[in-house]
């Protein structure tokens, strides 16, 4: 009939509307042409739509909450078919829950299980009242609750009512309790007045107490007689018992000290077993040992190797510091020479426009011409100088700074030195990068820095960098791997450890540590029902959208030792593959994350110490540089000084009428004189260093000029280095005492350190 009745409806949704389809259902039910089905019609007709259908206790409850009567007419018909409907497949749904809630499969339920299946469907509606009526309309209250029993009022819809019917039931108990509390009150002042009467009472009581007193001290000294004759009994009845224990007690130690050697027979051979099986554990545990000691030994070279890096990292700095700091005094240095021709170079314009006769005109803009060449020059050193100096320092401002004031220059010997500059910074900025991956903790932009990094053939100078981000890239790889087997983790798989009743400990272990780590609260984790719920939800509070989507920063170091020692540590990856492989995937993923949650708080605790280093340095710099600015001027001062008087001398010299031609020779003999006697002097070269102080020997003078600086890529021997000298030696060779670089000739334009030939004659 089922099967005839869903063809024919197929066929008629071809052909006629969905009204007429429902009228047709409803005649060919209503065979009584009432014009009303009851619930036996009802569900024969869902039956026929539905395989099995539902109750007809579930059809009663679909028509009291559809119709407004017992039966149904026409124009509830879809509507009722609808609840229906819904009370089949939630029923479907239920019939499994209840199936999980009845782990000895007999049909039925405990009613504390029932309250919690009811609890769990309802939720927030769940009413406590609601369920006393339920148990007390049992007919065999305390028996087993089958789903037959339960399964219209879990499917019926909860609604506010409910709330309202027990918050009228509440307010109703809070009158009783009123009226109670009134009646006490009542009742007091009823004692109240009794107590007076019962204080008369009292009088009258005392006097009669004080006569029974008496009567019972004397009852009393005769009871005291009694009982002292009742010990003495007792006593002798003890005396007897304890006869009897003694031998019961020697007895019993006959039996047991044969029972001792049975057990003792039994001990040997069980000791035996251990033994061997200590002994099966001794030769696991070497392994182990040497395994691990394996592991240690790779960590220590690892160490080893790190602090390494880090030393000739430190050795490196150092040496390019000092080389930075010796080509900032060469660009101070020729910064000043600079201005010091420029202003040579105005005097002598200030010199030919006062001159009398054509030969001192033309002597004047001889030397005018001769300052601006030597201005010239002395600004493409302080530029060269500058350039190498931000090159050796490796910081971005500096190198952007100099590369930009170079390039505002525009002289065509400089693009030389500033292409290395550029290439310089480039590396400088990889290194950058690769920093900042290892921070931002993003794979794909973690892998990106580290091959630009080798492409560069940066290996060896980043080479501290480098082993940290691919130790990083591994981790974070291996994460992404077990987030991805997660992800492909069947739903069948989490089904199987949540359908266990009894998991075994080291499943029920592992689960802990992995809702411990999403920061839930170990207690309620404890019992499996809980987590069994957890297990069953789905969207943004599923385990599998939770597990791949933490972050390891946000597991506290606290946390993940906890987990570690409590629920991980006594466990085998191995022991519990064996016995689910789905719980073998959590264990993974929770061994894994805890190791990346302490590698955060090691990289945090880096980061700020760095970070105090790199404040520390800033500090030490712009003191530094407010010494160095400070000398500057003071320097400034003393030659604007020097070129006052020269001025005031030379107008002196031409203004005087007898000594006119005498005085465009006392300009050259003045200017000259002025060279050689006050050189231009750096402000670094007054001021010792906090440092080590850059020094370069005569053999040497040459690395007194401005050098390309030489890229991390090229491995040849830089103008101040040895041959085959470590970078300490050489940091060390670049430091000379204030006297010996104060004893160097030093040419008054140029700052070029002056070179004596072999017969002792200072040589350009």
């Amino acid at each position: 009939m089922s099967t005839n009745n869903m063809a024919k409806m197929g066929f008629l949704f071809d052909l006629v509307s969905k009204d007429k389809l429902f009228q047709k259902l409803f005649n060919d039910a209503d065979q009584k042409n009432t014009g009303e089905l009851d619930g036996e019609q009802l569900q024969a007709v869902h039956a026929s739509i539905r395989p099995g259908g539902i109750s007809i206790r579930q059809t009663e409850a679909s028509i009291s909450e559809i119709c407004a009567a017992e039966t149904c007419d026409i124009y509830e018909f879809f509507d009722v078919l609808n609840e229906m409907d819904r009370r089949y497949f939630l029923v479907k749904d239920l019939q499994w829950e209840f199936a999980m809630l009845d782990g000895k499969q007999c049909g039925t339920i405990s009613e504390k299980d029932a309250r919690f299946l009811f609890q769990a469907v309802y939720d927030e509606f769940f009413s406590h009242r609601r369920w006393l009526e339920f148990l007390k309309a049992r007919r065999v209250p305390g028996s087993g609750i089958s789903f037959a029993e339960i399964e219209v009022e879990l499917c019926n819809i909860p609604s506010a009512e409910w709330l309202e019917q027990d918050a009228k039931e509440e307010e109703r108990e809070r009158g009783e309790l009123v009226k109670a509390q009134q009646a006490k009150l009542h009742e007091e002042e009823g004692k109240l007045k009794k107590a007076h009467e019962l204080k008369q009472k009292e009088k009258e009581a005392e006097e009669n107490r004080l006569r029974k007193e008496k009567e019972k001290n004397d009852f009393r000294k005769k009871q005291l007689k009694e009982k002292e004759d009742e010990k003495i009994k007792k006593e002798k009845k003890k005396a007897k018992e304890e006869e009897r224990r003694r031998k019961e007690e020697a007895a019993r130690k006959k039996e047991e000290e044969a029972r001792l050697r049975a057990e003792e027979n039994m001990m040997h051979r069980e000791e035996e077993m251990e033994r061997q099986m200590a002994e099966e554990l001794r030769k696991r545990e070497e392994q182990e040992a040497s395994q691990k000691w394996k592991k240690e030994e790779l960590l220590r070279q690892q160490e080893e190797d790190q602090e390494r890096l880090e030393r000739e990292r430190a050795e490196r700095e150092l040496l390019e510091n000092a080389e930075a700091d010796q080509a900032e005094e060469m660009a101070d240095v020729a910064a000043e020479a600079e201005e010091e021709a420029v202003e040579t170079a105005r005097l002598a314009a200030e010199a030919a426009k006062q001159a009398q006769d054509e030969e001192s005109r033309k002597a004047a803009q001889e030397a005018e011409k001769k300052a601006l060449a030597e201005a010239q020059a002395n600004k493409e050193r302080k530029h060269r100088a500058s350039l190498k100096a931000a090159q050796k320092s490796r910081k971005l401002e500096k190198l952007d700074k100099c590369i930009k004031q170079a390039k505002e220059a525009k002289m065509p010997n400089l693009k030389a030195p500033i292409e290395d500059a550029e290439k310089t910074r480039h590396e400088v900025q990889l290194g950058k990068n690769l920093k900042e991956a290892c921070q931002g903790r993003n794979l794909e932009r973690l892998e990106k820095a580290i091959k630009d990094v080798k492409k560069a053939g940066l290996d060896e100078y980043y080479s501290v960098e480098l082993n940290e981000a691919e130790r990083l890239t591994n981790r974070l790889r291996r994460l992404e791997r077990i987030r991805q087997e997660i992800l492909e983790l069947k739903q069948s798989t989490i089904s199987e450890i949540r359908s266990y009743q009894n998991p075994p400990p080291a499943v029920h272990q592992v689960m802990i540590a992995t809702y411990l780590l999403l920061e839930y609260k170990e207690k309620p984790l404890k019992n499996w029902k809980n987590i069994q719920a957890l297990l069953g939800k789905t969207g943004k509070e599923g385990l599998k959208r939770q597990v791949t989507t933490l972050d390891p920063v946000k597991v506290s170091d606290s946390v993940a030792d906890y987990t570690e020692t409590q629920y991980l540590k006594q466990h085998q990856l191995d022991t519990i593959r064996d016995v689910s492989a789905g719980a073998a995937t959590f264990y993974v993923w929770a061994t894994n994350m805890i190791e990346e949650a302490r590698a955060c708080v090691e990289q945090r605790a880096k980061l700020a110490e760095e970070e105090e280093k790199r404040k520390a340095e800033e500090a030490e710099e712009r003191r530094k540089a407010q010494e160095k600015e400070k000398e500057r001027q003071d320097a400034r001062q003393r030659r604007q000084q020097q070129r006052n008087s020269q001025r005031q001398t030379q107008r002196t010299s031409v203004t005087d009428p007898g000594r006119r031609r005498s005085g465009s020779q006392g300009l050259e003999v003045s200017r000259k004189t002025s060279r050689e006697v006050s050189p231009v002097t750096s402000p670094v070269r007054r001021k010792e260093s906090h440092g080590a102080r850059v020094q370069v020997s005569k053999k040497d003078s040459k690395s007194r000029e401005v050098s390309p600086v030489t890229s991390p890529t090229r491995r040849k021997v830089s103008q101040g280095q040895r041959p085959g000298a470590s970078g300490k030696d050489n940091a060390q060779g670049l430091h000379v005492s204030r006297k010996q670089s104060r004893s160097r000739d030093v040419s008054p334009v140029t700052s070029q350190p002056s070179r004596k030939d072999g017969g002792g004659q200072a040589k350009a």
